[in-house]
Parts: C-alpha cells; structure tokens; sequence
C-alpha cells in the first residue's frame, strides 16, 4: 500500500469506525522501527506529523527520545514521517489498561 495524505486524513479515520472502542494505532518504518501514534497532527505533501508516544527507554530499531521528553508522565512527542518510510500501519482495539495510555487520540476534525 502507498502511504499519502489522502490515507491519513480520509482512510484511517475512516478504518477506525470498524474498531471497538479505542483504537491503538502502530506504524512500522522500513527500517525497522515502530512507533505508537497518539494523534495526527497534519497530513502534507511528503509527509505526515505525528504525536507519537514516547517509549520506556530505547525503541526497536534505536530511536531515543530526548531527555525533555522522558521527564513528562504519559510523553509524546512530534515526528514527521516521510510517506516513503513508512511500511506499514496496524490498527487494533486498545485493552482497558492500554486506552488511557496508549490509545489514538482523534482529532477535533477528525471523523471518528
């Protein structure tokens, strides 16, 4: 699947009406690393920006957060994706434990 704009701002709100209660969104780069968005903050030409959550220490692949962004309780922090890194997005529901924490925040626009 080619990954656009048009996928992030009308196909995956789209997807998420077929899940049960909070989604949990997972993206996958080709390179291996995976990240857990939060929310989607703009869809561009060459680009999406995400809030992705923060991990507990390093992430698959190597990708450390700052400091800054490990001192915050539940951290997030922005990422813009190239469309050509990204291999592939999974949505599923969210356990009870994992909604509050790690569940997909919509947007004000968004049409879930």
């Amino acid at each position: 699947m080619a990954f656009d704009a048009q996928y992030f701002t009308t196909r995956l709100p789209t997807q998420f009406k077929d899940v049960p209660g909070t989604p949990v969104v997972r993206m996958i780069l080709h390179d291996g690393r995976e990240f857990l968005v939060r929310e989607i903050k703009e869809a561009a030409p060459g680009y999406v920006m995400l809030d992705i959550h923060a991990p507990q220490g390093q992430a698959r692949g190597g990708f450390e957060f700052p400091p800054a962004v490990s001192l915050v309780e539940t951290p997030t922090a922005p990422t813009a994706i190239a469309y050509e890194a990204i291999a592939q997005v999974y949505i599923q529901a969210a356990s009870t434990d994992a909604a509050s924490r790690l569940g997909f925040q919509a947007s004000a626009g968004s049409k879930r």
